[in-house]
């Protein structure tokens, strides 16, 4: 290592090199087994010795792998230091660090293994091979770099990272001419240095460029894991989701495991590679195949395959089809598909066995309109749906790009963890080269093997804060951070850690931290059964319930700018700045032109839809915007088909602690529908609230809010002097996200009395007096088949009903389709009602039921019937009788004079369930 003298301090005193042993001087040696984290405040200020190798292993709380050298002590305080490390000798590193009275406060860092270090230094390492430190090096001569085992005659760079007894390399190139700068990489393990292997895909010269408004997404496949492997030959298929608007594609063939390295293993041999229309998930069958290309080979860097036309598969699943041959090692990885002996890629019958473990490493290149977003996450196996009845396909991230029209990137690996060579230079997050372009949004789901690997508090907040800036980065620089789940079993310290953990996450710089844990899990220490797959992963069900948690809207309608296609190119728009285009890829209205000002043309568009027009209308008209020759630009009829016709077969539930899941936990009734219809459903009760504040958190009837000074704390909470329907009671842990003046944060009410708003991204924003607050998961659902069990808890209030119905009304009205899919359900009697709460009950149910007759469903008066008995698998007691002739809930099917058991929810779940299939909601 080659260092470079900074100047620090005089530290020499008034006796000469080292001084008196007092403050700020030279304190002597450190004794073997000293703790380092002791070291701090104004009585250590200085610095020590540490004269044998032996000594510095002894330290505790000193840096990995520590040798001879000096300990530095710079105080902040009486109870604080920073603290540096110094190893003495030629490949010496330097270490930096801070303790506290409370301890460590951040993790050691090796500077010298985030820093230029020079030349290589021949005189101490004679090639590559013998560095045995984390550092980085200059070669200057393309001769000298093939003296120290460069794999190429180049000046570059060669990176060294040193983890225990393994290490990995990159060699870099700085060449200007063709091929350009080239990268290689080789890992290091108990049987020395491997073979280097080239990570830059050779170019491909007849490539047309993508056109403007358009990108490529790297479409996962398969996904890195621990490690396996195949060797011979055979067929492989995979399934994969193509992204809607797809206009042309290749696929990518790699015979590598992405968790460990980019680099190719032994070049396989393609005789055949293939793509076709899957028949269905279930199995191989395909129709309408394309052979991409014969007589193929993986190479050094992977095989790119010709463009395609990739419109026909646009939006839909796809069988990607390999026929293969390998003499050597083909690294395997994780996916869904079917393997068999022989050829069958092209094969349209269900060929093969199905398999989680598949051969090479997959993608596919798509290019698709920019309207089409891309999401990427980073993780590990739980993003990528390992023990889902599907591997990749049904992982959460996959489930939800489906859902919402959207391409899905995967950096995730099974049993990867944020210190999994992650580091800002690592060829991991170059996986997918030049041609990756920053998502939309990146979600941070790493996490779950570090606090379970035994990584402590401090740790955790250091990794997460070393790979955020790379994740910004190399993914998207819109980041949503995810809590951390709970295994099954796992308790104390581990659990202790990630509950700190996804606290403090909720700090940190991200668009959104997403309540993942909470989604799987009812009391935050076991994860639900239904989702309960090994006590680590999830089902199918339980990925879906993750997919569940996220907006349904995570990037606005994009802007267009000059070149662009989807800008009209008529005569009619001129010298256009930029655009607007809605999904379909169709300009809006909105157009600014380079002054600055809505072009002619848009503002024509603008003025005619202010006045009227006398045209004649079509059939089923009744209004319309034209341009200025009368020709019908928009109608109320366009306005229609662009809402959904019916809500989609997910479902959300709003209610109070009869739908609440913290009431009844895993045995809640939404739990048990889940399970019986196998869709999402997103459970929004909330004990004890009323009526209208269910209808306030979802959305229908939406807070009104004003606070102090009309401007949010530049950090922190900001009390909420007047809000009208509030969605929160006061609670400790619970609130609600949304959107209030278009700033994302979220209302909570502390303590009672208090309610306060908090941005998501801490800072001074105007909130104009009356803002109205847009819930985040009301919004989220709109498009959902929902339950309305409210009404409750206004009996003791006896609220008007006709208040009550207008909550219900408003809640039904913000439904987003056009055909309403609702459950309304009959308010319960508790035990101890007095006759006027009886008589007020029987007064509200007849309200409601009146108002909405297409959507009742009496369940309160079913629970009484030997039909609900039937459902849950009992026989009524002569308690429960007595319960029915007083009007009450049978004893059997109530955990208190009102709530329900699990044998109550049970009941209730079989009712809804039948409901749903009563009505065609449901095969």
């Amino acid at each position: 290592m080659t260092w470079q003298w900074v100047y620090l301090a005089d530290l020499r005193g008034a006796t000469g090199l080292e001084g008196p042993p007092g403050s700020g001087g030279y304190k002597g040696t450190l004794s073997s087994g000293a703790d380092l984290n002791t070291f701090y405040g104004l009585s250590f200020d200085g610095y020590y010795a540490v004269t044998t190798d032996a000594i510095a292993a002894s330290l505790v709380n000193a840096p990995p792998g520590a040798k001879a050298g000096t300990f530095h002590i710079f105080k902040i305080g009486s109870t604080a230091s920073n603290q540096m490390y110094l190893e003495y000798g030629a490949t010496g590193r330097m270490f930096v660090s801070a303790a506290t009275s409370t301890g460590r406060s951040r993790p050691w860092v090796d500077v010298a293994a985030n820093m230029d270090n020079g030349i290589f230094p021949a005189t101490t390492y004679a090639t590559f091979n013998d560095v045995t430190v984390s550092s980085r090096y200059t070669v200057w001569s393309g001769s000298a770099a093939t003296t120290y085992g460069a794999p190429s005659a180049n000046t570059g760079t060669i990176t060294t990272i040193v983890f225990g007894t393994a290490a990995w390399q990159e060699w870099r190139t700085t060449s200007a001419g063709a091929p350009g700068p080239q990268t290689w990489v080789r890992g290091k393990g108990t049987t020395g240095w491997g073979s280097w292997y080239s990570t830059s895909p050779a170019p491909d010269s007849a490539i047309a460029s993508t056109p403007n408004g358009n990108r490529i997404a790297p479409v996962s496949v398969t996904r890195g894991w621990g490690g396996g492997n195949t060797t011979g030959s055979g067929f492989a298929k995979y399934l994969v989701t193509m992204p809607p608007k797809a206009r042309r594609a290749r696929i990518v063939v790699r015979n590598a495991d992405p968790r460990y390295a980019i680099a190719d293993s032994p070049a396989a041999a393609l005789s055949t590679v293939s793509i076709g229309l899957s028949a269905g998930v279930a199995d191989s069958s395909q129709s309408g195949v394309v052979t991409v290309a014969t007589g193929a080979s993986t190479g050094t860097n992977g095989f790119f395959s010709p463009w395609f036309d990739a419109s026909a598969f646009g939006g839909k699943d796809a069988i990607v089809g390999i026929d293969w041959s390998s003499a050597d090692t083909v690294q395997t990885n994780i996916g869904t598909g079917w393997t068999g002996a022989g050829t069958g890629a092209t094969s349209t019958g269900a060929t093969g066995a199905s398999s989680g473990t598949l051969p090479f490493h997959i993608y596919l290149e798509v290019e698709i309109p920019a309207s089409v977003p891309i999401y990427v996450g980073y993780g590990d196996s739980l993003l990528s749906g390992v023990s889902a009845t599907r591997p990749v396909y049904d992982s959460w991230l996959n489930q939800y790009c489906r859902a919402v029209g959207a391409a899905a990137v995967h950096f995730t690996h099974s049993g990867d963890t944020m210190a999994g060579s992650w580091e800002p230079a690592s060829v991991k997050w170059k996986e997918f080269g030049a041609n990756f372009q920053a998502a939309d949004a990146a979600f941070f789901g790493m996490g779950s093997n570090d606090v379970f690997g035994g990584a402590d508090l401090a740790t955790m907040q250091a990794r997460f804060l070393a790979a955020l800036p790379s994740v910004k980065r190399y993914l998207s620089p819109n980041v949503y951070a995810l809590t951390i789940m709970p295994r099954t079993g796992v308790t104390g310290s581990a659990e202790d850690v990630r509950r700190s953990y996804n606290t403090w996450l909720r700090t940190q710089d991200v668009r959104e931290v997403l309540p993942f844990a909470a989604a799987a899990s009812a009391d935050d220490e076991v994860l639900r059964p239904e989702y309960d797959a090994d006590g680590i992963h999830l089902n199918t069900a339980g990925y879906g319930a993750l997919a569940a948690v996220l907006p349904r809207t995570l990037v606005s309608t994009p802007a267009v700018f000059p070149g662009d296609p989807r800008l009209l190119d008529t005569g009619q728009v001129d010298e256009v700045f930029a655009g607007f285009v809605g999904s379909d890829d169709r300009m809006t209205a909105l157009t600014i032109g380079a002054d600055g000002d809505l072009t002619g043309y848009a503002a024509g568009r603008v003025g005619h839809s202010l006045g009227i027009e006398n045209v004649a209308l079509d059939s089923g008209q009744t209004f319309v915007v034209v341009d200025s020759q009368d020709r019908i630009l928009f109608s109320d009829v366009d306005l229609l088909a662009t809402e959904a016709a019916l809500p989609t077969e997910n479902w959300a539930h709003w209610g109070d602690s009869l739908t609440d899941d913290a009431v009844t936990g895993v045995d809640a009734w939404v739990n048990k529908l889940s399970t019986l219809t196998g869709k999402s459903h997103f459970n929004g009760g909330w004990y004890q609230q009323t009526a209208d504040q269910i209808a306030a958190r979802q959305g229908g009837l939406p807070a009104i809010v004003t606070v102090s000074g009309n401007v949010t704390a530049a950090s922190g909470a900001t009390t909420i002097t007047s809000i009208v329907n509030k969605p929160v009671l006061a609670s400790g842990t619970r609130s609600v996200a949304g959107i209030l003046a278009g700033v994302p944060g979220s209302i909570k009410e502390p303590t009672a009395g208090t309610v306060q708003f908090t941005p998501d991204q801490a800072g001074v924003y105007s909130i104009p007096a009356k803002s109205v607050f847009i819930p985040t998961n009301g919004f989220a659902y709109k498009d959902r088949v929902i339950t309305i069990w409210s009404g409750r808890n206004n009996v003791p209030l006896s609220t008007d009903p006709d208040l009550v119905v207008a909550a219900i009304r408003a809640m039904i009205d913000y439904l987003s389709p056009r055909v309403k899919r609702v459950i309304v359900m009959e308010v319960v009697p508790a035990e101890f009602d007095d006759s006027t709460m009886r008589t007020y009950t029987a007064a509200l149910n007849t309200a409601i039921k009146a108002a909405f007759p297409e959507f009742w469903l009496d369940i309160a008066s079913w629970l009484r019937t030997t039909a609900a008995a039937s459902a849950a698998g009992i026989t009524f007691t002569s308690q429960d009788n007595t319960d029915i002739a007083n009007g009450n809930t049978p004893t059997s099917f109530r955990s208190d004079s009102t709530h329900l058991n699990a044998t109550g929810c049970t009941a209730v779940a079989a009712r809804v369930y039948s409901e749903a299939q009563r009505r065609g909601w449901i095969a």
